[in-house]
């Protein structure tokens, strides 16, 4: 059985760390939501910062110190036509939840309930109007190496759910698309370089790759535990944008023993 390097995106929310202004930070995001964004009818951005304050252990010390609090938050904001929480972004002790809204009043007497209900947190609330919807797409939403982290962690725990072990060798296929023939032929003879071969090139017709419609997959044999197949496909990712390619992923057989 073959794990899909493919996961559908309805209602899909995930987690990846990044650097951001020199520190790391964890970005909670709801990546289906980049279908619509921007959503002209939610032009307005509401941030509400959160933080344990420093005369709290007891919040400090929680398992999920922002979980219980965000939960409440959402259920006390408008329903998902009138506002909706896209994401958030942690640092240790503070989190910062993102919402966008058709108004931008209306939604400090509900943050003010959940402020009674959680003493031991600050809580502040900002609005400003951002109907680009630049912080959910610029900052929140993964660049293309984040997203391709979070697509591995996704083929492998499909595989761990299958018994797989993920130090077998076996055999790895990998899906490029690309603008031209000529594109193709050029990563092809540069991953032949890596000991990568070419199964098959197919020409997509009437597909949603129209501006990159020549598909490609390459494989090679190779464990897929999690350092060694993050490099192998980062480096297969660097190698196809020097030929306008777009790594699609990766995906394998599972393996459960070596024999």
């Amino acid at each position: 059985m073959k794990a899909d390097r493919k996961t559908p995106l309805a209602a899909d929310w995930d987690r990846y760390d990044c650097e951001l202004n020199q520190q790391i930070v964890s970005i909670f995001v709801n990546l289906s939501a980049i279908r619509q964004a921007p959503s002209p009818d939610k032009p307005w951005l509401i941030r509400i910062p959160v933080r344990t304050k420093a005369s709290s252990p007891a919040a400090q010390f929680a398992d999920n110190p922002f979980g219980e609090l965000q939960n409440r938050l959402i259920a006390d904001l408008p329903d998902r036509r009138w506002c909706e929480f896209v994401g958030s972004l942690e640092t240790g002790t503070s989190r910062e939840l993102f919402f966008y809204s058709m108004s931008a009043k209306g939604l400090e007497p509900r943050i003010e309930r959940t402020r009674a209900a959680f003493e031991h947190y600050a809580i502040e609330y900002r609005c400003e109007r951002d109907s680009r919807w630049r912080q959910y797409r610029e900052i929140l939403y993964p660049g293309v190496v984040e997203m391709q982290g979070i697509r591995n962690k996704r083929v492998l725990r499909q595989l761990a759910l299958r018994g797989d072990q993920h130090c077998i060798e076996r055999t790895v296929d990998h899906d490029i698309y690309f603008r031209t023939d000529l594109d193709s032929t050029e990563f092809i003879r540069a991953a032949a370089e890596k000991n990568f071969r070419a199964q098959f090139v197919r020409i997509l017709r009437d597909s949603a790759r129209r501006t990159h419609p020549v598909m490609v997959r390459i494989v090679r044999s190779d464990p897929v535990t999690a350092d060694h197949i993050a490099d192998v496909a980062l480096e297969l990712l660097l190698l196809a944008t020097q030929f306008d390619g777009e790594y699609e992923g990766w995906g394998c057989d599972v393996c459960t023993s070596a024999g």
